[in-house]
This record gives structure tokens, sequence and C-alpha cells, in this order.
């Protein structure tokens, strides 16, 4: 079966998508990362501006796309 794992961090947001075999072993098919520095937002301003909850949100359809392209049954 093809996984793929979202990590939504406050610098980056990071893809991994893998192919996982019944015994818990995977293989590493593609790796992405995108990063968006909110860390760096939240400590100036206090809060995420929507521009930035926008871009957010892009970025998260980009790899979910890029997780769907590459065989990805099923994101995490």
């Amino acid at each position: 079966m093809r996984i793929a794992a979202l990590d939504l961090g406050s610098n980056s947001f990071h893809l991994l998508v893998a192919e996982v075999r019944p015994d818990g072993a995977f293989t590493p098919i593609t790796a992405e990362k995108e990063m968006l520095r909110l860390g760096e937002e939240v400590s100036r301003t206090g809060s995420i501006s929507e521009a930035t909850a926008d871009r957010m949100g892009e970025g998260v359809r980009r790899l979910a796309a890029r997780a769907t392209a590459n065989g990805a049954e099923e994101i995490i």
C-alpha cells in the first residue's frame, strides 16, 4: 500500500510518500518540502494573517496533489 504523510510544522510543511509493506517496513517514494516560516510571523505579530492562512492552505493542497500524483492511497 502506498501512503503519504504530511508534517505541518511552524517553519515548513513536509511530505513523504512511501510504499508500506504488511510487516510495517516501508520504502520512501518521494519527499518534498514547502518553506512557510509560520513561526517567524507568529513571533513577530502574535498571530497568523489571513494571507498566510491562505498560503498554508495552498501548500497543503499542493503537497496533497503531489501525494496523489505519486499514487498515495491514503494521506495522513
